[in-house]
């Protein structure tokens, strides 16, 4: 399994070490994501890598105690309103990926979920919040946020998604109009980005700025 999944697995219990996280401690913080993940990397010495551990070395550990039956469901008990699914969500929660198009590595993978689906920012062993929040909550699960973007941005391309190669650099850029998610992949197979645009006029409905902002890439 990759880091994602382990880390999904982890929140439901059964990784074999029952653990009882207190959720409830953890609604209102907005570095719950990244209070989650220094557990996860505190328990399983090793499984996060040098690199992850030190941006998390300034982070908050989550409370959990060690019980005889898992602990409560997944991040999405946190809390916090997620916008109606798009398409794309459901396609990533078991879809085949077609062809290798990935993030750089699993660090650049969880901070992409931290920013977009939790709205908190990890840079420099620090978390804030993000300017408006999270753009696509919908994915819930670190998992699930990763296979979305390796969907969209593999092989093919699904019904209402238009795309155009950006001269500048050769970057494949795609936009699902039925979201509003844009996404860049580079000539040699690594998501740049994934994300919903928004208007920072607050002047423009998402989708339409989405779409405008797909056509100033070109």
């Amino acid at each position: 399994m990759t880091l994602a999944e382990y880390f999904d697995t982890f929140l439901l219990g059964d990784l074999g070490m029952f653990v009882n996280i207190d959720f409830e401690s953890l609604k209102g913080q907005d570095d719950a994501a990244a209070r989650l993940l220094k557990l996860y990397c505190t328990i399983h010495k090793g499984a996060c890598g040098a690199e992850l551990d030190n941006m998390l070395k300034d982070v908050t550990k989550a409370k959990a105690f060690m019980g005889e039956m898992g602990g409560p469901g997944g991040i999405g008990r946190i809390g916090g309103a997620a916008a109606k699914i798009p398409k794309i969500a459901d396609i990533a929660r078991g879809a085949n990926l077609v062809k290798v198009a990935d993030f750089l590595d699993d660090l650049k993978a969880f901070a992409h979920y931290a920013k977009h689906v939790r709205g908190v920012m990890l840079k420099n062993g620090k978390s804030t919040v993000k300017a408006g929040g999270p753009d696509m909550p919908e994915f819930g699960s670190f998992d699930a946020s990763r296979k979305a973007p390796r969907v969209m941005m593999g092989a093919g391309k699904s019904d209402g998604v238009i795309e155009g190669i950006r001269k500048s650099d050769r970057v494949l850029v795609r936009l699902d109009q039925n979201a509003g998610i844009i996404g860049f992949r580079s000539p040699d197979g690594v998501i740049k980005s994934f994300f919903r645009p928004t208007d920072p006029a607050g002047q423009m409905a998402q989708k339409d700025y989405a779409f405008k902002y797909f056509h100033d890439q070109f």
